[in-house]
């Protein structure tokens, strides 16, 4: 499972700043996308709302089809700027006391 996190400048933004998460891992034929808004609290990632994560599951008649996909998914959130967390590290669901 590749989890990735986007923290940058934002103008637009009330705060100035936008936090995305982003994760993306295959069982089987089956790819499962996951994506949203994400908060920090000690050095941990937390998805920011009740109803995020947002999902996507996408099923492939092919393996090679669904390899495609998943190359270009992760080179697609390489070059937005996200940056994979290291192994043992990843977002979890908030407990609402954020």
């Amino acid at each position: 499972m590749a989890y990735y996190i986007k923290i940058a400048p934002q103008e637009s933004n009330s705060g100035g700043i936008t936090s995305k998460g982003y994760v993306i891992y295959r069982r089987g034929l089956m790819v499962y996308l996951k994506w949203g808004a994400i908060k920090s609290k000690n050095r941990r990632f937390y998805w920011a709302g009740e109803n995020l994560p947002q999902e996507k599951d996408v099923l492939f008649k092919t393996v090679p089809k669904l390899n495609n996909f998943f190359d270009q998914k992760t080179r697609h959130l390489s070059r937005q700027e996200y940056n994979k967390l290291p192994i043992g590290k990843k977002i979890f669901k908030s407990n609402g006391k954020l």
